[in-house]
């Protein structure tokens, strides 16, 4: 017994455009939907991310404002500190320099 293929052009590209059609539906319908999905999600997740590190440089911000303002009020506090000083230091030289000699004599 012999049996016979028979295969033509006509049931060969039948048969190539049905391979093509399971390939473009599976396609459309379960890697598209996939890759949509996943640019949703991670697009949210960005944002998420993004107002997280606002949130954190405005804290981190804050702080260093705080901080720069603390330094430059102990900057303020020392220079009058020292402007004290030295003015003290000149009433005294001033007061020191207008003592006038009593007239001790030296006993040597």
């Amino acid at each position: 017994m012999d049996t016979k293929l028979v295969f033509s052009i006509k049931s060969f590209i039948s048969t190539i455009v049905s391979i093509l059609a399971i390939f473009a539906s599976f396609y459309f319908m379960v890697i598209d939907p996939r890759i949509d999905a996943a640019e949703n999600n991670g697009e949210k997740l960005l944002d998420a991310r993004m107002n997280t590190i606002d949130v954190q440089l405005t804290e981190i911000k804050k702080l260093i404002e705080d901080d720069h303002e603390s330094f430059k009020n102990g900057i303020k506090a020392n220079r009058d500190a020292s402007a004290a000083n030295t003015h003290r230091f000149k009433d005294i030289n001033q007061t020191v320099g207008n003592i006038q000699n009593q007239g001790a004599a030296s006993t040597r």
